[in-house]
């Protein structure tokens, strides 16, 4: 089996070598590793790119404008065609050296696994998880399982999961390529859970690999809460909701993810950033239109009984 492994930098230059190099130590050697540099600007990035460009040990994919993860991921699979499995990697995780050899491992037994989730690890705590797959709970919010926790305890976390964080995944090359790969209008943020989610609904599995690790700093590029931050999550929250969620569901989810919705104002407001929550949804709003035209698009070959139980499953876990 071939493996395209995808690295999507932005100003990265500080931890982009250290996950090329992590790579190209991986055990598993049937692989064509792509980087693909969504318009980096610092001087630092510039110079690794550089360097990347004069040692062509990986193929070197330089945007002159930014396209966003999923969009730059997509790119890649378009461009390099020839492969069974694709492996997405945020330029700030380091995965083991037997990290795409697990995840390929779990991919291969069983037809109906789309993707398999990594077990990620925080780079600066190597006794603390960074996430353990991605939940969707009854309040239609995304969160990482396990974030926080002890490394020891991350057995406890089940190996069937909503949605893959695609910081560092695999995904099945045909799954992929039917459900139309990532949404490029998300630009970031919340597109994994929006493709995990039309990958179940399309009737495939999302897996957990507990033995493939990756080392992750998290949002090296964005900054966690930063306005870039809120908009895009809050915004692509909605998005892939009115794209995703089946229509029995939204008498249940629906009022309970608007008191949510509601009861996030003041978190906003302490945390300097209300303005910014309130564009998001209003950004959504006025894609409403574009978004239906989306959902239409969805194919959806699963019960919505069972987009529940996945979703129940995860929201009682801490």
């Amino acid at each position: 089996m071939t493996a395209l492994v995808v690295i999507v930098s932005f100003n990265s230059g500080k931890s982009l070598q250290r996950c090329v190099e992590a790579v190209l130590e991986q055990t598993y050697e049937n692989k064509t590793v792509v980087v693909v540099d969504n318009a980096s600007s610092d001087n630092q990035s510039l110079t690794v790119l550089d360097n990347l460009a004069r040692e062509q040990k990986v193929y070197l994919k330089r945007l002159t404008d930014n396209a966003g993860y999923g969009a730059a991921i997509n790119l890649a699979v378009r461009e390099w065609p020839d492969s069974q499995f694709i492996a997405c990697l945020n330029a700030d995780a380091f995965p083991d050296k037997n990290w795409l050899s697990e995840l390929i491992a779990v991919a291969e037994s069983e037809e109906r696994i789309a993707s398999v989730g990594s077990l990620m690890v925080q780079a600066h705590n190597a006794n603390r998880l960074d996430g353990a797959g991605d939940a969707l709970g009854f309040t239609g919010y995304p969160h990482r399982l396990g974030y926080g926790a002890d490394l020891a305890t991350a057995d406890r976390y089940p190996a069937e999961i909503f949605s893959a964080c695609a910081g560092a995944c695999l995904y099945r090359r045909s799954a992929f390529e039917q459900v139309h790969g990532f949404d490029d209008s998300f630009f970031m943020y919340v597109e994994d859970v929006d493709l995990g989610f039309r990958l179940r609904l399309a009737g495939f599995e999302n897996r957990l690999c507990h033995t493939a690790l990756a080392h992750h700093i998290g949002s090296e590029s964005a900054g966690y809460r930063s306005g870039f931050y809120t908009f895009f999550g809050h915004r692509n929250t909605e998005l892939m909701l009115w794209k995703c969620l089946p229509a029995p569901l939204f008498l249940l989810v629906g009022p309970i993810h608007f008191l949510a919705v509601v009861a996030l104002l003041p978190v906003m407001a302490r945390r300097g950033r209300l303005r910014t929550y309130c564009r998001a949804k209003w950004a959504a709003l006025r894609l409403l239109g574009t978004t239906r035209q989306a959902r239409a698009t969805v194919s959806v070959s699963c019960k919505s009984s069972a987009i529940l139980k996945a979703m129940t499953l995860h929201w009682r876990r801490k």
